[in-house]
């Protein structure tokens, strides 16, 4: 299940070259009978672009359209990335689902986490992203990876770190984002 970042900050370049890698993906898992999801998440939500499915056809067609731009809501891709997860995870003859969340880390959106009673003020967007990801990190009936996409220079927020360290999940870095490198990752 691919959870990916569609907000400006990817850019067309990168989001190009990570539809080549799921595409690639999709094909491999076509030939294995597994299947392959994909969630985008930008401007203000996340959406199911592919249900799980073993389906190449249908996969270019929803990909190919898939634009870049707007502001990140990190929570809700996360967020419905998970529960795709749990979903298949109902379904007969699923082993154990990998969640790959392609990001930068960057958010600028809130989901809608709920107060916990007694809670003196809202979550901050990355309390609640990091809440969810511990959350995630307890479930050990799936497996997960962080691809970081952010550009590194002194400035960098290293929150796509932050991210898998909460979720106990695989962290791969990339300076420049190719394809390979993410059906290289995944694969492994």
């Amino acid at each position: 299940i691919f959870v990916v970042d569609a907000s400006g900050s990817m850019g067309t370049v990168l989001m190009r070259q990570t539809k080549a890698a799921i595409l690639h993906l999709l094909d491999k898992a076509y030939k294995d009978r597994s299947e392959a999801a994909l969630v985008a998440f930008k401007v203000r939500g996340a959406e199911l672009l592919l249900a799980p499915t073993k389906c190449l056809f249908l996969a270019e067609k929803k990909l190919r359209d898939l634009p870049t731009g707007g502001t990140t809501p990190l929570f809700a891709g996360i967020a419905l990335g998970y529960n795709v997860v749990r979903m298949a995870l109902t379904r007969t003859g699923v082993i154990r689902p990998l969640m790959v969340l392609v990001t930068d880390g960057h958010a600028n959106v809130g989901g809608h986490a709920k107060r916990r009673v007694g809670e003196p003020m809202p979550m901050t967007l990355y309390e609640e992203v990091f809440a969810l990801a511990r959350k995630i990190g307890r479930e050990k009936r799936m497996r997960t990876m962080v691809i970081d996409t952010e550009e590194k220079h002194p400035g960098s927020l290293g929150m796509a770190r932050e991210i898998a360290v909460h979720m106990g999940a695989r962290y791969l870095p990339l300076k420049t984002l190719r394809s390979r490198d993410i059906i290289q990752a995944v694969m492994e």
